[in-house]
């Protein structure tokens, strides 16, 4: 005998069963027949479909009566996959916010050991300006590895928002904005670097303590650190905003608050922290249902 499909999920039923083996209803409360319209045709409209994997609720209709990730239409197959990729981006964005973290403490570990506006001392004298660089080797260890941290975790996140994109279409736009993220955060890198080896040259062309003179001065070098250091900081701003537009739409993908409210905290300085942790506490009560 063929099957049957249930009346209250849709769900496919076997002929020989007495309950629904995806909702629990009884099968024998009003079976759909073999030929109802599942994956082609006028969808039926079951009174409670399953939620999606991850606990976010079904919204919307979608043609032939399926909709992803829940048993209403779909296959175990399907089923499985989304969970995995669900599971995958949901720790992609663990790692991430762990990098954030220690990102941020290292940032206040670096900020009391030497900030970068006394990393950079200018003094005046009747002979011209005086430069000098504090601690740079302890200084430039910090900010190498604060940017390398945010580096990776920007990528992370770009790749949960790639693993997602093949879900929802929603996550197309944060997944490349994270490239641009990444794009961005590497100008500032290069023009740090630029920036630094023109003051550098400059001091020891000069000499420790001496006052500087214009032929000691890279300026070609000097100003491309500067403007690589803006445009740098405009893209890699574009770049962040997609990315708290990609933790937002995780929120709304899982029907988690934890993750909407941490991307607005993540703009906040000093508050960001608290971001981190809340991203944090959501992934792992939605790992946790997995």
């Amino acid at each position: 005998m063929a099957a049957t499909f249930c009346a209250k999920c849709g769900g496919s039923v076997p002929a020989d069963a007495t309950f629904c083996p995806w909702c629990g209803a009884a099968a024998a409360s009003g079976a759909a027949p073999t030929g109802a319209p599942f994956g082609g045709g006028p969808p039926l409209a079951p009174t409670a479909p399953g939620p999606l994997p991850g606990g976010a609720p079904f919204r919307g209709t979608y043609p032939g009566g399926v909709y992803p990730g829940g048993p209403w239409g779909a296959s175990p197959e399907s089923l499985a996959a989304t969970r995995a990729r669900n599971a995958q981006a949901l720790k992609d964005i663990q790692w991430a916010a762990l990098l954030g973290l220690v990102g941020f403490v290292l940032g206040l570990v670096s900020d009391s050991v030497q900030s970068f506006a006394s990393f950079v001392s200018v003094r005046s004298t009747s002979n011209g300006p005086v430069l000098s660089l504090a601690n740079q080797a302890v200084f430039a260890a910090f900010l190498v590895t604060g940017l390398a941290l945010a580096l990776v975790g920007f990528l992370l996140y770009g790749r949960a928002f790639r693993t997602l994109r093949d879900e929802e279409r929603g996550f197309s736009t944060p997944a490349s904005l994270a490239v641009v993220a990444v794009i961005g955060l590497v100008l500032v890198m290069a023009g740090l670097l630029l920036f630094l080896v023109a003051i550098a040259q400059a001091i020891a062309c000069a000499g420790t303590g001496n006052p500087l003179t214009s032929s000691c001065v890279l300026t070609g070098t000097f100003w491309d650190g500067v403007a690589l250091l803006i445009v740098g900081l405009i893209v890699l701003l574009v770049g962040y905003i997609g990315i708290l537009i990609g933790i937002w739409r995780v929120g709304t993908r899982f029907d988690n608050s934890l993750f909407k409210v941490g991307a607005i905290l993540l703009i906040i300085p000093y508050l960001s922290v608290v971001g981190e942790i809340l991203i944090l506490v959501g992934v792992r009560q939605e790992l946790g249902r997995r």
